[in-house]
């Protein structure tokens, strides 16, 4: 067969189910419908032409895709069977050398599965070839144009596999029994969004991580420390390096202006990702600085001797010491919020704090201990009624949660893309434009100004009038990577599967006793983080046990100090989960405290 044979996609969306209780295929996994998955995934293999067949809920179906550059055809005679579909979508391959037809219900097929049916007729001699492993043959399915006269003449539910017992078949090797994984009922789609986690997190797409189910391998439980980047990241940082690496905004040569490209195309990605507009895109260094650039640069231009700030008793560090700073420096009273057993905010105190009427406050949206949420929209609403300002940091919240800043209610967020699975030395500062224009740049040099002679300079616009020097380019381009990495996946299914591992290591460290938990035992509602302590054992000895045994973990404050003082614990250990956690993580960690109890408290038993 020709190299340059021309190959067209038939992707079936016309069926319905009635058992799901609506249109399965406008069911989402991974943040996408189902049928705009399989249209986005046909035209990812880059053939000659793509047609969705529609039918049932032909309207919202054809909505899902009308952006694309696909051919939408209409089967009023979808309810007569598959065949029907499969009829209407050949008609339209008509001058084509093959078509494959796949069905938009089987959400792990890929671009990389149809191009290897592609492959297999580039070089073989038969009319069909289908997908196919350890014995299973499935959708989707090459057909040479020489049988498309049969496919047009089918008739009922069967379809195009009516065909299979007619021509001789080439079964073409896809590499795993996920790929034939539909959803035709809820408890399909119910396994499918857990499926989805795993394959799309799964720890073979992380280089230093190794393969899945290895037991002797690391076993990583740091990622609210740090994420571990996918290789998808690294290629695109990699590409950056080797293709493109230039200054930005400096010169009028095609590298340069790649370079200049690549860095707003990463800045319009990341903002996509969190719901602003790219100018409320502040790239800064880390969330630290982020946070420094909220109490220096808005905080700071804005407050005055005797101005009340709210501070979070239980946040990190980095949301702590500026405001500290910047008491000492200008005078600003802070006053710390109370928190409730399990260290969110407490009412009480909240309430009390703001008749005092605040100029801001400096809130945690995710304890980076004890994992657990403050409700930001309601603190924020509540704030502003007070006249108070919102910084809110969003470290641990973003990866692990939907998370879309403007719905926060807040006036400033911060994040860093190292914990998001994206590289080291730079994150986002989002400032609300009503904001941003009463901030001050922290920093001066290149890059940052519209004029400088000797009696002064003019800064240029935000957000580049806080970006000064060369920018971490390379870094946000890798940051950008991680927000589709994230958005692939779904921050919803994320969100789930995060909750359902501390649910499983906060049952098994309450059977194992003389534990106590950050946060209480109390189950659902934790991002992906559960802190503990094992009485009589110092945080530090439980964690050098557990790297004995290849079982990475946190010991010590977790720069919260404040809220260890208050929930009455010196340091715990923190194991913190990723999209590449899981069961057998947890379970290796549980054996591992057991081994510790044993090793250094055997008087409990």
């Amino acid at each position: 067969m020709d190299e340059t044979c021309r190959i067209g996609i038939v992707v079936l969306a016309a069926g319905a189910s009635s058992r799901m209780g609506d249109q399965k295929l406008l069911l989402e996994l991974g943040g996408k419908s189902l049928v705009r998955r399989a249209a986005l995934t046909a035209l990812a293999a880059r053939f000659e032409h793509v047609c969705v067949v529609v039918g049932s809920d032909k309207v919202r179906i054809a909505e899902e895709v009308a952006d694309l550059p696909v051919c939408i055809i209409e089967n009023d005679a979808w309810d007569r069977g598959q065949a029907t579909s499969v009829r209407a979508g050949i008609q339209s391959m008509q001058g084509l050398d093959a078509a494959i037809v796949m069905v938009a219900d089987q959400p792990f097929v890929t671009p990389k599965h149809l191009r290897a049916l592609a492959d297999a007729y580039r070089v073989g001699d038969a009319a069909l070839f289908a997908s196919a492993h350890a014995g299973k043959r499935g959708n989707p399915v090459l057909f040479d144009a020489s049988v498309f006269g049969d496919l047009e003449a089918l008739e009922g539910d069967q379809g195009a596999r009516q065909l299979f017992g007619r021509y001789r078949v080439v079964d073409v090797e896809q590499g795993g029994a996920v790929l034939f994984g539909d959803v035709d009922d809820r408890d399909a789609y119910e396994h499918a969004q857990a499926l989805w986690v795993r394959e799309k997190g799964s720890k073979r797409l992380f280089p230093l991580l190794g393969c899945d189910g290895d037991e002797s391998g690391l076993a990583y439980l740091d990622s609210a420390a740090t994420a571990q980047a996918p290789q998808r990241v690294l290629d695109a940082v990699k590409r950056f390096e080797t293709e493109a690496r230039s200054n930005i905004h400096r010169g009028i040569y095609p590298l340069a202006e790649r370079a200049s490209d690549c860095y707003e195309e990463a800045r319009e990605r990341v903002a996509r990702f969190f719901g602003i507009p790219e100018q409320e895109a502040i790239f800064t260094h880390g969330a630290t600085e982020a946070l420094n650039l909220a109490a220096f640069g808005w905080a700071g231009a804005n407050l005055k001797a005797g101005d009340l700030v709210l501070v979070d008793t239980a946040g990190h560090h980095a949301n702590i010491v500026p405001w500290q700073m910047l008491a000492r420096e200008k005078g600003i009273e802070l006053a710390y919020i109370g928190l409730d057993e399990r260290g969110l905010v407490d009412r009480a105190s909240w309430h009390a704090l703001l008749e005092r009427k605040p100029k801001a406050a400096a809130l945690t949206q995710v304890s980076n201990v004890t994992g657990l949420a403050n409700d930001i929209p309601l603190l924020s609403r509540e704030a502003h009624e007070a006249g108070a300002a919102v910084v809110a940091d969003c470290a641990q919240a973003a990866g692990h949660m939907p998370l879309q800043f403007t719905a926060l209610g807040a006036d400033f967020a911060a994040v860093s893309a190292h914990k998001m699975y994206g590289s080291f030395g730079i994150g986002l500062l989002w400032a609300a434009s009503e904001r941003v224009q009463h901030m001050r740049p922290l920093m001066g040099g290149g890059g940052m100004i519209e004029r400088v002679d000797t009696k002064g300079f003019t800064c240029t616009e935000a957000p580049l009038c806080f970006e000064a020097g060369t920018p971490n380019i390379a870094g946000a381009v890798g940051f950008a990577e991680a927000c589709d990495f994230l958005d692939d996946i779904g921050l919803a299914a994320i969100e789930e599967r995060g909750s359902g591992l501390c649910d499983r290591l906060l049952t098994g460290l309450q059977a194992i006793g003389g534990v106590r938990v950050a946060g209480g035992f109390e189950l659902g509602g934790r991002s992906s983080i559960v802190s503990f302590s094992l009485d009589g054992v110092h945080p530090h000895d439980v964690a050098q046990v557990l790297a004995d045994r290849g079982v990475a973990v946190r010991a010590g404050n977790h720069c919260a100090m404040p809220l260890h003082q208050a929930l009455g614990i010196a340091a715990s250990v923190r194991a913190s989960f990723g999209v590449y956690s899981e069961e057998g993580d947890v379970d290796r960690l549980l054996a591992g405290i057991e081994q510790a109890k044993e090793a250094f408290c055997s008087g409990y038993r």
